[in-house]
Protein backbone atom coordinates (compact mmCIF):
# COMPACT_ATOMS: atom_id res chain seq x y z
CA UNK A 1 0.00 0.00 0.00
CA UNK A 2 0.90 3.36 -0.41
CA UNK A 3 1.89 5.64 2.74
CA UNK A 4 1.97 4.62 6.20
CA UNK A 5 -0.99 3.72 8.81
CA UNK A 6 -1.37 4.51 12.11
CA UNK A 7 -0.37 1.59 14.68
CA UNK A 8 -1.13 3.15 17.68
CA UNK A 9 -3.38 6.02 18.67
CA UNK A 10 -3.66 9.00 21.42
CA UNK A 11 -5.80 8.26 23.36
CA UNK A 12 -6.55 5.06 22.56
CA UNK A 13 -2.64 3.40 22.99
CA UNK A 14 -0.70 6.56 23.88
CA UNK A 15 -0.76 8.75 27.20
CA UNK A 16 -0.15 12.04 24.80
CA UNK A 17 -0.22 12.66 20.92
CA UNK A 18 3.58 14.14 21.24
CA UNK A 19 5.60 11.12 20.84
CA UNK A 20 9.41 12.04 20.96
CA UNK A 21 11.37 8.93 20.72
CA UNK A 22 10.71 5.18 20.23
CA UNK A 23 12.83 2.06 20.82
CA UNK A 24 12.73 -1.78 20.26
CA UNK A 25 14.61 -3.03 23.11
CA UNK A 26 16.58 -6.60 22.96
CA UNK A 27 13.52 -8.46 24.34
CA UNK A 28 10.93 -7.11 22.06
CA UNK A 29 9.41 -4.26 23.87
CA UNK A 30 8.10 -1.15 22.35
CA UNK A 31 9.32 2.01 24.20
CA UNK A 32 7.65 5.21 23.22
CA UNK A 33 8.92 8.50 24.88
CA UNK A 34 5.90 10.86 24.64
CA UNK A 35 4.92 14.53 26.39
CA UNK A 36 3.18 12.60 29.18
CA UNK A 37 4.65 9.58 30.35
CA UNK A 38 6.54 6.74 28.79
CA UNK A 39 4.69 4.24 27.27
CA UNK A 40 6.00 0.23 27.25
CA UNK A 41 4.22 -2.80 24.85
CA UNK A 42 4.60 -5.92 25.66
CA UNK A 43 2.69 -9.16 24.67
CA UNK A 44 -0.30 -6.75 23.47
CA UNK A 45 -0.29 -4.87 26.92
CA UNK A 46 0.67 -1.16 27.18
CA UNK A 47 1.94 0.04 30.38
CA UNK A 48 2.83 3.73 30.97
CA UNK A 49 5.30 5.12 33.24
CA UNK A 50 4.81 8.41 34.87
CA UNK A 51 6.31 10.48 37.97
CA UNK A 52 4.36 8.12 40.15
CA UNK A 53 6.66 5.25 38.53
CA UNK A 54 9.84 7.11 39.02
CA UNK A 55 9.89 9.28 35.97
CA UNK A 56 11.49 12.86 36.84
CA UNK A 57 9.90 15.75 36.04
CA UNK A 58 6.19 16.70 34.64
CA UNK A 59 5.56 13.60 32.74
CA UNK A 60 7.55 15.33 29.63
CA UNK A 61 9.88 12.16 28.20
CA UNK A 62 12.08 13.05 25.61
CA UNK A 63 14.43 9.94 24.82
CA UNK A 64 14.42 6.36 25.81
CA UNK A 65 17.81 4.44 25.48
CA UNK A 66 18.92 0.85 25.94
CA UNK A 67 22.45 0.69 26.68
CA UNK A 68 24.56 -1.79 29.71
CA UNK A 69 21.31 -3.69 29.37
CA UNK A 70 19.39 -0.99 31.29
CA UNK A 71 16.39 1.05 29.69
CA UNK A 72 17.38 4.26 30.11
CA UNK A 73 14.75 7.41 29.87
CA UNK A 74 15.49 10.77 29.59
CA UNK A 75 12.50 13.58 30.87
CA UNK A 76 11.97 17.27 31.69
CA UNK A 77 13.20 16.54 35.09
CA UNK A 78 16.31 14.43 34.45
CA UNK A 79 17.26 11.27 33.99
CA UNK A 80 16.30 7.51 35.38
CA UNK A 81 16.90 3.99 34.97
CA UNK A 82 14.34 1.20 34.93
CA UNK A 83 14.52 -1.36 37.25
CA UNK A 84 11.94 -3.71 36.24
CA UNK A 85 8.83 -2.48 37.78
CA UNK A 86 9.82 1.39 37.93
CA UNK A 87 12.31 3.94 37.31
CA UNK A 88 14.91 4.80 39.77
CA UNK A 89 15.70 8.58 39.52
CA UNK A 90 19.63 9.15 39.38
CA UNK A 91 19.44 12.58 40.86
CA UNK A 92 22.60 15.07 42.04
CA UNK A 93 22.53 13.10 45.61
CA UNK A 94 21.91 9.58 44.33
CA UNK A 95 25.30 10.06 42.29
CA UNK A 96 27.15 11.81 44.69
CA UNK A 97 27.22 14.61 42.73
CA UNK A 98 28.24 12.72 39.32
CA UNK A 99 25.17 14.08 37.60
CA UNK A 100 23.97 17.35 38.21
CA UNK A 101 21.17 18.24 35.37
CA UNK A 102 17.71 18.68 35.91
CA UNK A 103 16.73 17.89 32.61
CA UNK A 104 17.90 15.61 29.38
CA UNK A 105 17.73 16.38 26.31
CA UNK A 106 19.55 13.47 24.33
CA UNK A 107 20.86 9.93 25.25
CA UNK A 108 22.71 7.73 23.42
CA UNK A 109 24.93 4.48 23.86
CA UNK A 110 28.30 3.81 22.91
CA UNK A 111 31.58 3.29 23.95
CA UNK A 112 30.68 1.07 26.97
CA UNK A 113 29.23 4.58 28.31
CA UNK A 114 25.86 6.19 28.57
CA UNK A 115 26.20 10.14 26.54
CA UNK A 116 23.83 12.37 27.89
CA UNK A 117 23.21 15.76 26.49
CA UNK A 118 21.37 18.53 28.46
CA UNK A 119 21.67 22.00 29.34
CA UNK A 120 24.75 22.24 31.69
CA UNK A 121 26.41 20.12 28.88
CA UNK A 122 27.50 16.02 27.89
CA UNK A 123 27.76 13.89 30.79
CA UNK A 124 29.04 10.31 29.99
CA UNK A 125 28.11 7.44 32.51
CA UNK A 126 30.98 4.48 32.51
CA UNK A 127 28.41 1.53 31.94
CA UNK A 128 30.90 -0.67 33.93
CA UNK A 129 31.12 1.00 37.20
CA UNK A 130 28.25 1.94 39.78
CA UNK A 131 26.32 4.73 38.45
CA UNK A 132 26.05 5.71 42.15
CA UNK A 133 29.71 7.02 42.43
CA UNK A 134 30.85 10.50 41.15
CA UNK A 135 33.71 8.70 40.00
CA UNK A 136 31.19 7.17 37.20
CA UNK A 137 30.60 10.14 35.78
CA UNK A 138 32.09 12.88 33.59
CA UNK A 139 31.11 16.36 32.54
CA UNK A 140 32.56 17.17 29.05
CA UNK A 141 34.61 20.15 29.09
CA UNK A 142 33.92 22.51 26.70
CA UNK A 143 30.03 21.52 25.82
CA UNK A 144 27.93 23.63 27.79
CA UNK A 145 27.94 26.16 25.37
CA UNK A 146 27.44 23.63 22.00
CA UNK A 147 23.67 23.47 22.74
CA UNK A 148 23.91 19.76 22.10
CA UNK A 149 19.95 18.35 21.79
CA UNK A 150 20.78 14.65 19.79
CA UNK A 151 23.05 12.27 19.13
CA UNK A 152 24.14 9.42 16.58
CA UNK A 153 26.40 6.52 17.27
CA UNK A 154 27.69 4.90 14.24
CA UNK A 155 30.17 2.04 14.34
CA UNK A 156 33.30 4.73 14.02
CA UNK A 157 31.92 7.63 15.94
CA UNK A 158 29.93 9.71 18.34
CA UNK A 159 28.19 13.10 16.51
CA UNK A 160 26.31 15.49 18.00
CA UNK A 161 23.59 18.39 16.95
CA UNK A 162 21.39 20.95 18.13
CA UNK A 163 21.53 24.60 17.88
CA UNK A 164 24.78 25.08 17.83
CA UNK A 165 25.77 22.89 14.76
CA UNK A 166 26.97 19.50 14.55
CA UNK A 167 30.04 18.10 16.54
CA UNK A 168 32.43 15.19 16.57
CA UNK A 169 33.75 13.31 19.49
CA UNK A 170 37.26 12.73 19.56
CA UNK A 171 39.56 11.84 22.00
CA UNK A 172 38.97 14.27 25.04
CA UNK A 173 37.05 16.68 22.83
CA UNK A 174 33.95 17.64 20.57
CA UNK A 175 35.06 18.98 17.48
CA UNK A 176 32.88 21.14 15.17
CA UNK A 177 32.01 20.37 11.67
CA UNK A 178 29.06 22.35 11.01
CA UNK A 179 28.86 25.46 13.32
CA UNK A 180 25.77 27.10 13.49
CA UNK A 181 26.80 29.22 16.73
CA UNK A 182 26.44 32.54 15.14
CA UNK A 183 22.80 31.68 13.57
CA UNK A 184 20.07 32.38 16.35
CA UNK A 185 17.31 31.14 14.28
CA UNK A 186 19.19 27.79 12.82
CA UNK A 187 19.63 24.77 14.27
CA UNK A 188 20.23 20.43 13.21
CA UNK A 189 17.42 18.73 13.77
CA UNK A 190 18.93 15.51 13.09
CA UNK A 191 21.72 13.74 11.83
CA UNK A 192 21.85 10.39 9.16
CA UNK A 193 25.03 8.58 7.81
CA UNK A 194 24.99 7.82 4.10
CA UNK A 195 27.57 6.14 1.81
CA UNK A 196 28.56 9.67 0.77
CA UNK A 197 28.66 11.19 4.24
CA UNK A 198 27.30 12.53 6.57
CA UNK A 199 23.52 14.15 5.97
CA UNK A 200 22.25 16.72 8.42
CA UNK A 201 18.50 17.98 8.48
CA UNK A 202 18.51 21.60 9.35
CA UNK A 203 16.04 24.09 10.14
CA UNK A 204 17.13 27.96 8.30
Amino acid sequence: TDGFTVEYRYPADLPHFAVDDVLLDTQGRLWCATGDGLAMLQDGQWTVFTSFEGIPGSGGVTDVEQAGSWIWAGSDGGLARWDGTGFLQLDEDLTQGGFTASEVDALAGRDDSLWIATGLGVFSLDLDASPFSQESWRLWPGTQGLGIEGFLATPDSLYGFGTGGVFRRDAGAWTVLLDYSGSADSTVMDLALTPDGLLAACYG
